[in-house]
């Protein structure tokens, strides 16, 4: 079955709202917020950040060749980021963090684990 890239974004988008509520459920006021205000959370960062999931993929793409196989969104040190995993050819796993209003790349670690 093929997948086209537009179905596969919005699927990824879906997984990095959820992603994103999760980060901030377990990282504000230690699990006191209900899952609406996550959610809302994370729909306010997506729709603030100037720079879409797609953008962000093929910038982080454009560096290291391979598959996207996790994104999300979230607030990092007072900046809003997405956090964009790859696996190329070789089976290594690269993390990005790329800046969401800038585009800038601010993280770039292949993951040893």
């Amino acid at each position: 079955m093929k997948i086209s890239s537009k179905t596969l974004a919005t699927g990824i988008t879906v997984l990095t709202i959820l992603g994103a509520s999760a980060t901030v459920l377990a990282n504000k006021d230690h699990g006191k917020r209900d899952s609406d205000d996550c959610d809302s959370d994370a729909v306010s960062l997506v729709q603030n950040a100037t720079l879409g999931i797609d953008e962000a993929m093929k910038i982080a793409l454009a560096d290291t060749p391979g598959k996207v196989i996790e994104a999300e969104i979230e607030k990092d040190d007072g900046l809003v980021v997405w956090e964009i995993e790859i696996v190329n050819n070789q089976n290594q796993v690269y993390e990005f963090e790329i800046d969401a209003n800038s585009g800038a790349i601010l993280e770039n670690e292949r993951d040893d684990d």
